[in-house]
This record gives structure tokens, sequence and C-alpha cells, in this order.
């Protein structure tokens, strides 16, 4: 189970996307993590802000509006109201927290953010961010 025959290397086995190991020695990915290709290697958890709730194949799905998820999980878990104290929605890489809102909102035309991001003045160009990194 989870393992397919490679025509290219007719002495080996490899196992599908959802299947984690090498060979013939597969195990099907737990819900949380994936494996979106074929041949060996692990199961990856899920990233923040996303989820996986099903074993075996199948890409991580974002956590909707108004939720969130920590690395490797199997579903998303509401955020609670920001109340001007601190965030407690932790929003993924890509996205910043609109306060107002309590919701993760994507960073504007090919700008990006580190997971965590409270505004969208912490959405910034990547190539110049590292540029700004190697040249203080």
């Amino acid at each position: 189970v989870g393992t397919y025959y490679d025509p290219s290397q007719p002495s080996r086995c490899s196992c599908m996307e959802g299947y984690a190991g090498s060979g013939s020695n597969c195990t099907e990915c737990v819900a949380g993590t994936h494996k979106n290709v074929s041949g060996s290697g692990d199961c990856l958890p899920c990233e923040p802000g996303s989820f996986k709730n099903v074993t075996g194949a199948g890409a991580c799905s974002v956590c909707l509006a108004a939720s969130t998820s920590n690395a490797g999980a199997a579903e998303c878990d509401a955020c609670l109201p920001n109340h001007g104290v601190f965030p407690l929605c932790i929003c993924p890489s890509g996205t910043y927290l609109n306060a107002t809102s309590d919701t993760c909102v994507t960073c504007p035309g090919g700008l990006t953010s580190s997971s965590g991001s409270l505004s969208v003045a912490d959405c910034v160009n990547v190539q110049m961010n590292a540029v700004l990194q190697e040249h203080p």
C-alpha cells in the first residue's frame, strides 16, 4: 500500500504522494502533514495558518478568515477577539492581522511578511529586504 512501480528503475518501488519512506516501506502521512511528490522522503507539517484533516494524499488547505492554526494542524481554530491587548490570531507568512476585523489579510502586490505580522507595514519586498539585510 502506498507504493508504485517506477519503470525507469525496475528494481525499485517508490512511495506515492501522501506516503513517506523509501522503496516499498511506505507509511501514510497523518493528518496535519503532507507529501505532495512521489518518491522517497518525509511527510512535512502543514504551515501555520493551514491544515489537513485527512490521512494520505492531499495538500494542506488554508484556514478560513477569522481562523488560524499552528504548524502541523489537522484543523483550524477560531481567532479570539483582539480587544486591543494582543492578537490571539497568528497569521501565516505573506499575510498580516487586520486589527479591525481580526482576520488575516494577504500582503498587497508582490510583498510578503513573516508569520505573526501585525500590520500592512510588516509587508516587505522580498528582494529589497534581502539587500537591506546584506548591506545594513
